[in-house]
């Protein structure tokens, strides 16, 4: 995923960054993932941080963090359990290659946080991409300037 957004003409990224931010911004209220009205609140402040013109600005995507570990202290709420997966293939001379990963068996409001929490992880991390790619080209565009 990482080489994907630092390969993107930066206009595309920006592009994608504002129409991903934006429509987190709309739909993390509306999902109802939220445990109590403070968590409420705190997604409400933060939607409206990040919409409309707060889109690319330097240090955006930290503001994404607390929502973050806000969600992953929801997603331990909502775990029932635990199984092991064995992720790899089986060898014939070595027998199985792999390793067993630990998933977690979550409710139906589980699956919804685990959704929003990927979806605001890619987020940040395309917000990550830009902001250095933006900063860079200010930079490059500075030194051209002199």
């Amino acid at each position: 995923m990482n080489k994907y957004y630092l390969e993107m003409p930066l206009e595309d990224l920006c592009a994608k960054t504002l129409f991903e931010l934006e429509a987190a911004s709309e739909g993390l209220l509306s999902a109802d993932i939220a445990g109590s009205a403070h968590d409420r609140a705190t997604m409400a402040r933060w939607a409206a941080r990040v919409s409309g013109d707060g889109g690319l600005r330097a240090g955006v995507s930290k503001t994404i963090t607390p929502i973050l570990a806000l969600l992953e202290n929801q997603l331990g709420e909502e775990t029932t359990g635990y199984w092991n997966v064995f992720e790899g293939h089986p060898d014939t001379e070595d027998g199985p290659v792999g390793t067993v990963v630990r998933m977690r068996i979550v409710t139906d409001r589980g699956e919804r946080i685990r959704d929003w929490h990927d979806r605001l992880r890619r987020l940040r991390h395309m917000l990550q991409v830009a902001e250095a790619r933006l900063g860079a080209e200010r930079a490059v565009n500075r030194r051209m300037a002199l």
